[in-house]
């Protein structure tokens, strides 16, 4: 059995983890099976950067 969380993509926080705005309140997502370097290592600043262009401000569907 599934659920899906459904809304807009608030915030990017690095190149594996998003804030997505459901209803009221902002849920934090952790992509599975993704381990991107955090924003202090190397290449950390790009993999945000990659992130924020490919979801930022846009609608998303999660499943879990």
């Amino acid at each position: 059995m599934s659920a899906d969380i459904h809304g807009r993509v608030v915030r990017v926080l690095d190149g594996d983890t998003i804030e997505v705005m459901d209803s009221l309140k902002a849920v934090r997502i952790r992509l599975v099976n993704i381990d991107a370097p955090e924003k202090k290592q190397d290449y950390g600043r790009w993999s945000t950067d990659m992130m924020k262009s490919l979801v930022a401000g846009k609608t998303v569907t999660v499943t879990y």
